[in-house]
């Protein structure tokens, strides 16, 4: 660590000398080097993904619901969407692919 504040480069993408330096990803952890354990946000084709992979013996510790999504309402309420209302949001491989751009509420796996 070099000691200089970083909060405008990850809070608003840009520089010392006031360059641009806008991420296109960021890795918010990888728990296997296979990446059967990992949390990635990344930008494509200006459309923003979240990609997430879950490997049950290394993810044992976060508190997870297994049945479904804590998502907001309209008014900024937190409400819990079962997978029996939106099956689109479902696992694959427990792996999961969302377009937090056109699917802020991450109803549906693009993984399906």
């Amino acid at each position: 660590w070099d000691g200089i504040s970083q909060y405008d480069l990850i809070m608003n993408g840009v520089g010392n000398d006031e360059e641009n330096k806008l991420r296109d990803h960021i890795v918010l952890n990888i728990g296997a080097r296979d990446f059967s354990s990992a949390s990635i946000v990344f930008e494509k084709d200006d459309v923003l993904y979240k990609y997430v992979s879950e490997n049950e013996e290394i993810d044992t510790w976060a508190y997870k619901r297994d049945d479904g999504w804590c998502v907001p309402d309209d008014d900024n309420n937190w409400g819990v969407i079962l997978d029996t209302e939106i099956s689109l949001s479902s696992h694959v491989e427990n792996k999961y692919l969302f377009d937090l751009t056109n699917d802020v509420s991450e109803k549906t796996n693009l993984l399906q």
